[in-house]
């Protein structure tokens, strides 16, 4: 498929013949005659079309306006004018592409009504409606659309939305994939791979390289699985090192039987989404090296597989973290901070980063407390925390804070170790943050528990069944800030209507 911008003052220098016109428009905006011509004005009068969000007219028609053929015309309401997002415009991008590849267009063209921000957005969501994981079905989907014209006054840029849209879609398809396929091993050298490829600063550790740094963490983890683990540490922006170093962490684990304190069939099925963190991390990244803003970043993950083998650590035992505490392990199971918890203490040594972010599918305890669409947040620092709430607001994605409260904390105190890894069902998401607080030391935190909206059961606009990649934009957002360079030019993402 190829995008096409074409300015209102060019539009009269060039026929372009479509299969269809679209048309945006806001509630209660007034229809264009010009555009629909007489006939079709009333015809969508009659029906009582008001632009309410979503709304739709569609007719077969034969029509120019300014130049532009085409034969059908289909009316979308954007709803009104103070309530429409950016979000709106993704949403309504999602439509006109499932409408229009089911109609098998291969040409359409999108007009609005009034000055709207709305172009890159409305790509981006356009863009995200095309994937899906078919590549083990026989009958996958056919994209009929080869050409799309967005008819605006402005100068668009759409790099940051392709590279945005290339990630989210490579992160669907790394939690998508079958975990037979996708284990440790190949996990590591696929990430190590994309990423010497797109320019990434990568080491890699192996299991000697992890024993001989104390992520002992990790290894009791992995130590029930036929794959050794891996450590991946990529790095963008060296040459801005004199800036603030941001580190992201991701939990990367390929498969989460729960080990010995093994999963039902019904919780277990979906966990081969438990490396989500991981891919997310590297999704991330990979738009930072495409669109390379001025800003120094580092990300960790560790590729490792909770399974169930003679030697998979035990409830009971008693493991020594990197930083020297020991760990009461009473729940196999809450693998995810141990993993964590050791790459939290590893980078603050190795990269002394200013800022700190993990992502992971923590805790079902923060599905239970805020449902699959909105992803829990915590942080030792108030005024970062609400800019990364905002960050996720402004580009549609829902975040909201949790507790860090000592109220809870001697739910993982332990009688036999320093801290325990668990500290039960109540208060799950809260407790298992309090656990990965325990190593952060004097730099400013966040933690994302994502375990809720990185999936979904249903197509839902750009969303679509399956892996999401909930996070990824929000976090782009958040570490670009307004500004920032792009080769030789200052760009700011349009974010606001």
């Amino acid at each position: 498929m190829d995008f096409f911008t074409i300015k209102k003052d060019l539009r009269n220098k060039k026929k372009i013949k479509l299969d269809l016109l679209v048309y945006l428009i806001r509630e209660g905006g007034a229809l264009q005659e010009p555009i629909l011509g007489s006939k079709y004005l009333k015809k969508a009068k009659d029906e009582d079309f008001t632009g309410e969000f979503g709304e739709s007219f569609f007719t077969y028609c034969f029509r120019e306006y300014q130049n532009i053929e085409f034969e059908s015309i289909l009316v979308l309401g954007l709803g009104s004018k103070e309530n429409i997002i950016t979000n709106s415009f993704r949403k309504l991008g999602a439509m006109v592409f499932s409408f229009s590849n089911s109609k098998r267009y291969e040409k359409i063209g999108i007009i609005t009504q009034g000055n709207f921000i709305w172009e890159e957005n409305f790509y981006e969501g356009f863009l995200l409606s095309t994937y899906r994981f078919d590549k083990y079905l026989a009958a996958r989907m056919k994209i009929w659309i080869k050409e799309i014209y967005l008819f605006t006054e402005k100068d668009c840029f759409f790099d940051v939305s392709k590279a945005l849209c290339d990630a989210i879609m490579c992160a669907r398809d790394l939690i998508n994939e079958s975990p037979s396929i996708l284990n440790p091993k190949s996990f590591a050298m696929q990430i190590k791979n994309k990423s010497e490829e797109i320019g990434l600063k990568v080491k890699l550790l192996d299991r000697d390289q992890i024993e001989r740094n104390g992520l002992n963490l990790i290894l009791a983890v992995n130590r029930g699985s036929e794959y050794m683990p891996y450590v991946i540490r990529l790095e963008y922006g060296e040459a801005y090192a004199g800036r603030k170093k941001i580190v992201l962490i991701g939990k990367g684990v390929t498969f989460d039987t729960g080990g010995l304190s093994i999963k039902p069939l019904d919780n277990m099925v979906d966990m081969k989404t438990d490396m989500a963190g991981a891919a997310i991390v590297f999704s991330v990244m990979s738009v930072l090296a495409r669109v390379r803003p001025n800003i120094h970043v580092i990300g960790y993950f560790a590729c490792v597989e909770n399974a169930i083998g003679p030697k998979s650590y035990r409830p009971g035992d008693v493991v020594y973290a990197r930083d020297g505490s020991t760990i009461e392990i009473v729940n196999p199971d809450a693998e995810g901070r141990l993993i964590l918890a050791d790459l939290i203490d590893y980078a603050q040594e190795k990269d002394s980063p200013d800022i700190l972010i993990d992502i992971a599918t923590l805790t079902g305890s923060c599905i239970v407390a805020l449902g699959d669409k909105i992803g829990g947040v915590f942080s030792n620092n108030a005024d970062l925390l609400k800019f990364f709430i905002k960050s996720g607001n402004d580009v549609g994605e829902c975040f909201a804070e949790l507790p860090l409260t000592d109220t809870l904390k001697d739910q993982i105190n332990s009688s036999i170790a320093d801290i325990k890894n668990s500290g039960g069902y109540f208060g799950g998401a809260i407790t298992a943050s309090l656990f990965l607080m325990h190593f952060v030391k004097n730099v400013s935190w966040i933690h994302l528990d994502i375990a809720g909206p990185i999936k979904s059961d249903k197509d839902e606009y750009y969303i679509k069944q399956g892996a999401t990649g909930f996070s990824i934009m929000t976090l782009v957002n958040f570490l670009v800030d307004k500004i920032f360079m792009i080769g030789d030019k200052v760009y700011e993402r349009r974010k606001k209507i």
